[in-house]
């Protein structure tokens, strides 16, 4: 049961009700996270004595590092705050199916629950400090993201989790990106580390294109490893949090192939690394973003009644490029209709696009049973026409030794006059 809006101030009820307004195939992500360093490949634990990196608006200070699929489990729960309009609660209620498809599980079985469950004890556990300094003093305030979360693991049980208030606090002071979970989840489901670099140029503002470094600039002085303070962007390597790895090489060419997941599924992207040319031994992430607009123009891949059909089954995923060329194939082959028809008797089904592909297969064995039919009526008369054919060449060679000049009089003179008087 969906509860009434509790708004705490007309700035965030309207945040509310843009995301809303978007559709449930929006999800909400505070640029604080999207811009901070602290989502990983894997989750380790912060000993005391790690050297903390004050970038980005959030400073990770002790407990597990978060992972790339946890930022979108909470941008799950975020979402479901925001779309009651942020109430003074603080609190979300899911399950663990809707987590467990957030974080790619599905197919997963008995799994679903703890993997659930240990993203949810990382979001709890891991402490965020928000430094402010004045040039003389500091202040420190920290927090985890989530204050405390309950779990069930009866299938279908509601569960609850609550946001961190000091932490909410923290968010809310920054502007929302608004993400297209299907996308996200494509992504995701090809490449984490994409994931997190696709999630993060959605919260740039980029005109029409723009370069970022992927190394800390080497003519910049750096102090206990840390960046200068008048840096606009984080290093890309360091925002992945992959500049740990020993060689630049590798990185390079993990964020290159990052890159083309991302141009493959967003095809408003253009990525490409190049190296830097001002700054030797560095790398630059040049970017180009095209409007959703001139995407979706250029990207016509197919019928807006087939998008709609799909849409309407799986209102959360979108066709992979695979499934889209098979789309199309379909459409070529049999037509709008059938497919639109197709698609919209699967909904509810657990694999929409696996119902289409049988009912493609079965129209394929009943066309296939019509030819077999017309050909057995073809070949059931053949017989019968031979029969007259050699009947016909007969009474023709019969007409030809009877005649004093060998040659015949009246009567068909080839084959095809015999075809024709059988016709």
């Amino acid at each position: 049961m969906t509860e009434a809006l509790q708004p705490v101030s007309p700035d965030l009820l309207e945040r509310s009700r843009r995301l809303i307004g978007l559709g449930p195939r929006t999800l909400g992500q505070d640029l604080a996270l999207a811009r901070s360093p602290i989502w990983h490949l894997v989750s380790r634990t912060l000993n005391p004595g790690d050297l903390v990196n004050p970038s980005g608006p959030l400073v990770h200070v002790a407990g597990p590092s978060l992972t790339i699929g946890d930022q979108r489990a909470f941008a799950e729960l975020f979402t479901s705050w925001a779309r009651r309009g942020f109430p003074a609660d603080h609190r979300v209620s899911y399950t663990i199916a809707e987590l467990a498809a957030a974080l790619g599980l599905q197919g997963r079985g008995g799994q679903q629950y703890a993997l659930v469950r240990a993203s949810l004890r990382r979001l709890t556990s891991a402490v965020f400090a928000d430094v402010q300094a004045d040039g003389l003093y500091e202040k420190e305030a920290g927090a985890a993201l989530l204050a405390d979360y309950e779990a069930r693991s009866r299938p279908g049980a509601r569960c609850t989790a609550r946001i961190n208030e000091r932490t909410a606090r923290t968010l809310l002071r920054y502007p929302m990106t608004y993400l297209d979970a299907p996308t996200w989840d494509d992504i995701m489901a090809r490449d984490l580390l994409a994931a997190r670099l696709w999630v993060w140029l959605e919260g740039e503002r980029i005109r029409d294109e723009w370069r970022w470094s992927l190394f800390p600039d080497g003519r910049e002085p750096v102090v206990m490893g840390l960046q200068p303070q008048g840096r606009r962007t984080t290093p890309i390597a360091h925002l992945l949090t992959i500049d740990s790895w020993s060689r630049r090489r590798k990185i390079v060419e993990r964020v290159r192939a990052a890159c083309t997941v991302v141009s493959a599924v967003d095809h408003r992207y253009d990525l490409t690394v190049e190296a830097a040319i001002s700054d030797r031994g560095n790398y630059v992430l040049h970017c180009r973003r095209s409007s959703p607009a001139a995407a979706a123009a250029s990207d016509s891949q197919i019928a807006p009644e087939v998008g709609a059909a799909w849409h309407a089954t799986s209102p959360r995923r979108r066709p992979s490029a695979k499934q889209l060329e098979i789309l199309r194939g379909l459409v070529a082959e049999w037509g709008v209709t059938p497919v639109v028809d197709a698609l919209s008797a699967a909904s509810g089904a657990a694999d929409p696009f696996a119902e289409l592909l049988d009912a493609a297969a079965l129209w394929r064995d009943r066309r296939e049973s019509a030819w077999e039919e017309s050909k057995a009526d073809e070949n059931s008369t053949a017989p019968d026409v031979l029969q007259k054919i050699r009947e016909g060449v007969a009474r023709r060679a019969t007409a030809v030794s009877a005649s004093p000049t060998g040659e015949a009089r009246g009567g068909p003179a080839s084959i095809g006059e015999l075809l024709g008087e059988l016709r």
